[in-house]
């Protein structure tokens, strides 16, 4: 028999095995459950959407509810592959691995930057889902917040955003919309501490300027400006773009009552690139051995570097999930210094391009927040409409060759926006080119989905490709944007003054 000491030491095992054992069951149960809530709170978050419907209904799902779906089941990317190199960069703007040592983006890529920009995508992936899924789950808070701050009776405006240097050619662009519109509604979003100077420089345009509500990522202050506008559809212009035809004229066409988003097209597209031929000049380092870290659409022959995020191998498309095609919604970039957006009806979308041009990965293989829109809304499936004609372009000569200043936004035929590159306005001899439909380059097949021009900014023309004139036709706009630059400049000195006596 044991002694009372023995007994009482087996007691005290015996208790906190049981003790361990309580422990064991309680963790598996835990795990069991956080399991199970983890399945819910992913695989099924979405699903459960549609639990009070009638099961025939779950038939009728929308591409937005499949999309949904697809983004909240939680999945991973460890196994995801890419078929050759990835392309994972935007005309000259690059992070994974060409900026070590002496690797360079064209000629000579780093043989390990498509596996470092392959395994960032994994993670960002992941990340990308889950907030289609928030959105997804959170969308009818979203639309209820919404509605709650619009009237039902859908009222329209002009949003600008901009800081204190953007002010001269903000007041240009103003004093040449009112002269088109005299009473439509403006909203300026500036820094709160500029917001006195903005008030000054628009005094007698009736234009309400209105302060950021914070600190915002570098590309998301225009999807901040459109989201927090007080407008339910939203004309945003940049600060030195000028509209040439009636807003009215936008607002009520066939295009923004059909999609309830209207976008312009940028310059280049997949044209930029050409699907067969090999390129046999990119230079003298263009060796076999030394190209062969390059992405296949590298060693093609192409028109421009540029447009690179509508070519195939792309890492944007496997990041948004996003099936490339050869539509020109979808293989021509987007040019954001215009949009004309119901936000009404394409909430998500504008939340989900805010995220877009926020996340680090997505600004690694993109340029700013131009096609953020474009991937959000093609992500969505939400309806949109591209202007189907390619910009045109107003430069001057400089030895027999095209230098771009300015580009010209067109819609319905007109010439609709006109967006400064270089200031002020030139006045020597300048060209307006404008891209003739159904041009082909280098023997190529037509490329009715996309359009690149000859070069990224300097060419020479040639009347096969462009209708060419010496830019008459803009001769008044050109002396009234100077008359309204000189006054915005005597303006600005003004208030500067003021703020310094005060």
């Amino acid at each position: 028999m044991a002694s009372k000491p023995e007994q009482s030491t087996c007691r005290g095992l015996e208790v906190v095995v049981r003790a361990l054992v309580l422990l064991g069951l309680g963790m598996m149960a835990y795990s069991v459950v956080g399991l199970l809530y983890s399945q819910t709170t992913s695989s099924d978050i979405f699903t459960t959407a549609f639990a009070q419907q009638p099961s025939e209904s779950l038939g009728k799902m929308t591409k937005l509810d499949r999309r949904c779906k697809k983004a909240c089941k939680g999945r991973e990317y460890n196994d995801l592959g890419a078929e050759g190199h990835l392309l994972c960069y935007t005309f000259w703007h690059f992070h994974y691995g060409e900026e070590d040592g002496d690797y360079n983006i064209i000629w000579n890529p780093s043989p390990y930057a498509s596996n470092r920009c392959l395994e960032a995508l994994k993670k960002s992936k992941i990340n990308l889902d889950r907030e289609v899924c928030r959105l997804c789950t959170n969308r009818t808070d979203i639309e209820a917040a919404f509605n709650s701050k619009h009237p039902r009776n859908p009222s329209r405006g002009v949003v600008y955003t901009g800081s204190v240097r953007h002010l001269v050619v903000l007041y240009v662009s103003i004093a040449m919309l009112r002269k088109l519109d005299p009473v439509i509604p403006i909203e300026v979003f500036i820094e709160k501490k500029d917001l006195k100077k903005c008030l000054g420089m628009f005094q007698g345009y009736n234009v309400s300027c209105r302060a950021h509500n914070g600190h915002y990522a570098k590309y998301t202050n225009k999807l901040e400006a459109i989201i927090n506008s007080h407008f339910d559809q939203v004309l945003f212009i940049d600060a030195d773009n000028v509209l040439r035809i009636p807003p009215a004229k936008l607002f009520d066409s066939p295009e923004m009552r059909s999609t309830g988003a209207v976008f312009w097209p940028d310059l280049f597209g997949h044209a930029c690139v050409h699907p067969t031929l090999r390129d046999t000049t990119l230079g003298p380092h263009d060796t076999k051995e030394e190209n062969q870290n390059s992405p296949k659409s590298m060693t093609y022959k192409r028109r421009a570097l540029a447009g690179q995020s509508t070519w195939k191998d792309h890492a944007i498309w496997m990041y948004t999930d996003v099936e490339w095609q050869a539509e020109w919604k979808l293989a021509q970039e987007f040019e954001s210094g215009q949009l004309l957006i119901d936000k009404r009806r394409h909430l998500l979308p504008l939340y989900l391009a805010r995220y877009l041009a926020g996340d680090l990965f997505a600004q690694n293989v993109l340029y700013g927040d131009k096609d953020c829109f474009r991937f959000a809304w093609n992500m969505l499936e939400a309806d949109l409409t591209l202007v189907h004609e390619p910009p045109a372009q107003l430069g001057k000569m400089v030895d027999k060759e095209f230098h771009r200043t300015t580009l010209l936004q067109r819609f319905q035929g007109d010439i609709s926006f006109v967006h400064q590159n270089k200031l002020p306005f030139p006045d020597q001899e300048w060209k307006l080119i404008i891209p003739k439909e159904g041009y082909r380059w280098l023997n190529s097949s037509r490329f009715d989905y996309s359009y690149c021009p000859p070069e990224y900014d300097r060419f020479r023309i040639n009347d096969n490709e462009f209708s060419i004139t010496d830019g008459n036709q803009l001769e008044s706009f050109r002396q009234a944007w100077n008359t309204h630059f000189k006054i915005a400049q005597q303006r600005l000195s003004e208030l500067l003054i003021i703020r310094v006596r005060s």
